[in-house]
This record gives structure tokens, sequence and C-alpha cells, in this order.
């Protein structure tokens, strides 16, 4: 298919898709409400990944869970697991299949990741330098994927591998897709005035022309040191529909962020709709939209069905392109002093595992806040409603620099040692519901 038809027929069937789901929202927001009781994800037998199996044949929606591959099929609500290959220790994440070509996903592990290609055919695996995230295939059979400062691309036909680098204007660069065979488009994070790197403060979409090796902005969202605008999870329907979500808060509050779908069309970024909760696209089906949403059981990602009707349905567990929250990244551990980033500003949440008794003590952070006196009222709200005792103290940079950055500060409650401290997190989480989005677990 040429560019022009491609372009062509991507902005006719966008708007028609954009129309169908602005009506359909809020039905879906209260289906997804009112929706029946999470289905139970018992373990199940896993296949064998052969060639010519339906992972790799790319078949179906293809999800993570645990240590397994499971293929979903939405219109038939079925599921089935696979064993994927590679040795053990390694954490999976963020897959992308595409039927006919194939399924690709992360090994990842303490020091260098692997990306894992599985064709019907043969299964190649890349190894990097650093942390990839987010592959994704094109039509041709390529796969693409980042490592922040560069994205890589997988050739089928002989196995190498090119590099493209960021746009300038950009820190890093993650989530790219083929927006056409010979085009990227890929989330770019910017720097913002004012504010520390490393916070996400700032995201756009930027789409990389092959052929004449340039990055363009797409779109033209705006962020300072109070208000802060992210990307997330953006993909391209077979219908050539760009959708992504976008998530936007302000730094001195403690409100959760808000959540929203948006489309890239015509050349503009369109808000489709508000979303009712912390949610991420995980693929588009002739079903409907399938999004990842958080399980009511800590760790858990659920992956819910949004039908033509707006009508919310329960699929089962599996992550696709976010990242595991239950397992922790395998080059956190035995690193005492690194903190887990923050959910929204940061990239999507990980939690630590339960750690030995001779580890460093733990905390559950709540923040960030731009002032003092906003760390010490939220500081004093916690120890009055905390049990068993427990008092929240209040942290900044040059007291505690592994924990947060400088500039702010947070409110901080200490993890009991020997305290699972997934468990503490959750039951946290539990007692103050206000502070789901603004808490994570640090070395203290």
């Amino acid at each position: 298919m040429s560019h022009d038809l491609f372009t062509s027929r991507r902005r006719t069937l966008a708007v028609l898709v954009w129309l169908g789901s602005a009506v359909l929202g809020t039905g879906f927001a209260t289906a997804l409400a009112q929706s029946s009781p999470e289905v139970d994800c018992p373990i199940e037998s896993p296949g064998v990944w052969v060639p010519g199996s339906a992972d790799a044949r790319g078949l179906g929606v293809a999800a993570i869970e645990g240590d397994n591959v499971v293929i979903v099929d939405p219109e038939e609500k079925t599921r089935k697991a696979f064993t994927p290959p590679g040795g053990p220790g390694a954490v999976l994440r963020h897959i992308s299949n595409t039927a006919g070509l194939g399924t690709a996903y992360v090994d990842d592990r303490r020091g260098p990741d692997t990306v894992v290609i599985a064709t019907p055919d043969h299964v190649f695996k890349v190894r990097e330098d650093g942390e990839a995230t987010h592959p994704t295939w094109s039509p041709s059979g390529e796969v693409a994927w980042s490592i922040g400062a560069s994205l890589h691309v997988w050739s089928p036909s002989d196995g190498s591998v090119s590099f493209i680098p960021i746009p300038s204007e950009g820190f890093r660069a993650f989530s790219p897709f083929f927006t056409a065979p010979d085009e990227i488009t890929a989330v770019v994070e910017e720097p913002v005035p004012g504010t520390n790197a490393e916070d996400d403060t700032l995201d756009n979409l930027w789409r990389y022309e092959r052929d004449t090796q340039s990055w363009a902005r797409l779109t033209s969202f705006e962020a300072d040191g109070e208000r802060w605008s992210v990307i997330r999870t953006p993909l391209l329907a077979p219908d050539g529909t760009l959708r992504f979500v976008r998530i936007q808060g302000l730094a001195s509050v403690t409100e959760s962020p808000s959540y929203e779908l948006w489309s890239y069309v015509e050349g503009a970024a369109l808000k489709i709709r508000d979303l009712p909760s912390e949610m991420y696209l995980a693929a588009v089906s002739d079903a409907g939209l399938i999004w990842n949403t958080p399980g009511d059981t800590p760790g858990d990602w659920r992956l819910v069905l949004e039908g033509e009707d707006g009508t919310a349905y329960d699929i089962g567990c599996g992550s696709v392109a976010v990242d595991p929250v239950a397992e922790p990244d395998p080059d956190l551990l035995n690193e005492p002093g690194r903190s887990t980033p923050t959910g929204p500003r940061r990239g999507l949440q990980e939690v630590l595992p339960a750690s030995a008794s001779t580890a460093p003590p733990l905390g559950v952070l709540v923040g960030d806040f731009n002032t003092l006196d906003v760390a010490e009222a939220v500081s004093q709200q916690l120890s009055e409603r905390l049990e068993d005792g427990a008092v929240a103290g209040v942290i900044d940079h040059r007291g505690n620099p592994t924990a947060i950055r400088p500039g702010v500060w947070a409110a901080v409650v200490p993890i009991p040692a020997g305290a699972d401290p997934e468990a503490e997190l959750a039951r946290f989480r539990t007692l103050f519901p206000e502070y789901t989005e603004l808490s994570w677990i640090v070395t203290l």
C-alpha cells in the first residue's frame, strides 16, 4: 500500500471511528464501574511454544501473565497460556503481536535485556546493552523498540539492527509504533524549564520519516513546573485510527490525575473522552477496544474489553504495554538506594519485593509536593488515620537523596522491618485511596 493511500484511508476511517467512540464513552464508564466481579486467573497448564503455534503466528491478542504468554480471543473470550522461549530468572514485559508475523516481547534481566522475536518459523533473540521497552511490528515484519536514547529496528531479511536517534529536543523516546511502512511514531519526553530531568513532565507524539531521516512533532501539549502532561500506550488500530491515553495533573496537589482517551486525526490531537479511572490501551480488535486496568488484587493487571455497545467485559489477567507490578525490575534487585518511580509521571509503577532482614529500611512515600507546608499537612493527616500508632514523617532530597528528587518534599510512612512491602503498600492504599496514584515504595 502506498503512503498516500495509507494516509487517505487513515483519515477517512479515523473520523468515523472517533465519532463512534465519543458516543460510547459514557456508557463504558458506567459499565466499567458496574462490571461483574473479576474472573479468577488460575494457573493455567501452559502449552509449548513451537513453530506454527498461535503465539508464533501472532494470532489473537498476546498478553503476559507471570512467566507465561497468554493468547486471548476477545470475541470468544477464551485464553490459552504458552511457555515462551528463554531461561528462568527473567521478568517478561511489553508484548506485541501481529497476525501472520509473530510475537515479540522483552526478556528483562539484571543488566542487558533481550528482545525476543518469535516468527512463525524461528525464534530470534536480540541482546541489548541497556533497558529495552515496547517492541512493535511493522507491516513488513520488522520489529522496532526503544532503549531510551534511540529506537532500534530489527530486519527479518538479515537479522540486522539499525538505529534511529531521538529528536534533539527530547530526553527519551518510548512506545514506538509504525504508522506506515516508512514512518514510525513514538512518544518523546521533552524537557520543561524549572523541573528535574528525571521526572517525566511533558510528552508529545513525534513522527520519524525513514526516507528523509527526519523527525516532526505531531502534538503540541505543554507543561510547566506546576502542570504536567504525559502520554501512555499509543496504538494504531487496523483502520488507521491513532489513539493514546493522556494523563494530566498538578505537582502541588494530592488529588489523582486525570486519565483521558485521545486521538490524533488529520493533523490534530482530539480528546475523545474522560476515562473513569486509571486505564491504559492494550489492543484493538473487531470486538472493540481492550484496556489494561489495575485489578482488585494488588499486583494484578486485568484485560477489559470495551464492547461496541459500551459494555465492559473482564477477560482475565494479563499485561500488554504496561509494566509488571508484582514482579520487581531485575535492575533494582540488590541495589540499595534505588527507589521505585511514580506511576503516571515516571512510567507505570513497579513495586519492590520483600527485602531480606539485612536490607535498608523501606517506606511508603506520598508525594511529590512543591512546598514543605503541603508535605507537613499530608503527613499530619496520615498520622491521624494510621493504624498501630504509626507516624508519618516528612523527607526531602537533602536527607534522603535516593528517595526523592531535589526541590520537593514528601510524606513517608516507615514499613516495619520484615514486613512484606507489597502487602504494606496495598494496605496503605486501601486505607488512603485518595493517595493511590501518589504513593510508592522507597528505600530510606
